[in-house]
Parts: C-alpha cells; sequence; structure tokens
C-alpha cells in the first residue's frame, strides 16, 4: 500500500480527487535513496475547515522522504506544510496559507504591489462555506 492510502480514501468519499504518483531516484546521495513524489488535486468546494473552502481547484505537490512529507503549490506565495503523512502535510499547507491571508489581510493598508497580488489570489482561493 501507498504511504498514503487512508488519506486519499478520506477525500475519495468528501471530494473527487485525481491522483498521480511519481517515483524517482535520487541520484545525488551516495545512500541512493527513493523520493517519492505525488501530486493530488483538492477539488472546487474541498471543505478545508468549518466555515472554509476552495473556490477553484488547488494542484498540490508532495514530496516524501524519511524525514517526512512537504506539500508545495503553485502559488507564488512561499508557504508550505509538513508532516509526517499525506493528511497533515496537506491540512499544514492549508493552515499555512489561510494565516498568511489573515496576515496580508491584517495589514493590507500597508501592502506593497506583491503583496496584494498574494492577497488578491488567496482571497480568490478560500471562500467561506455555505453552512
Amino acid at each position: 500500500t501507498t504511504v498514503g492510502s487512508a488519506f486519499l480514501d478520506l477525500f475519495r468519499i468528501t471530494s473527487p480527487i485525481t491522483y498521480v504518483d511519481l517515483h524517482s531516484s535520487d541520484t545525488t546521495t551516495l545512500s541512493l535513496e527513493t523520493e517519492s513524489l505525488s501530486l493530488i488535486i483538492l477539488s472546487e468546494g474541498w471543505e478545508i475547515e468549518p466555515g472554509r473552502r476552495l473556490n477553484s481547484i488547488l494542484l498540490v505537490q508532495l514530496r516524501t522522504s524519511r524525514d517526512g512529507i512537504l506539500a508545495t503549490t503553485y502559488l507564488e506565495a512561499e508557504e508550505y506544510g509538513w508532516g509526517m503523512t499525506q493528511q497533515e502535510a496537506v491540512m499544514d499547507l492549508m493552515s499555512s496559507l489561510m494565516e498568511y491571508m489573515e496576515s496580508l489581510e491584517s495589514r493590507q493598508d500597508k501592502l506593497g504591489q506583491p503583496g496584494l497580488t498574494d492577497l488578491r489570489k488567496l482571497r480568490q482561493l478560500f471562500r467561506p462555506s455555505d453552512r
């Protein structure tokens, strides 16, 4: 079984995703460890936390190593998630992105163009739940 099979089953129940698993050998180290690169697509409407949903699909890259899993996305914001499971890494990424958005909102009147651009993209990505 894959490291994240339970994680993927959870998301298949709550929201359809597409999962692609790519494996590559790390030839830059002497130990020749294998590193795994996985891509998941979180669907529009996926509830991140109570009161907050994705407003559009989000491609998340998961890089697995012996130390844990790093989750990143295509957004230009330099936020990432980390965990020992895919679910922990994705949820940490979502938390990091939402905290970054809240930080930008709290100082919106002092932001330069790059910060305003990040804030606009994050506001487009996240929306309140319909509850």
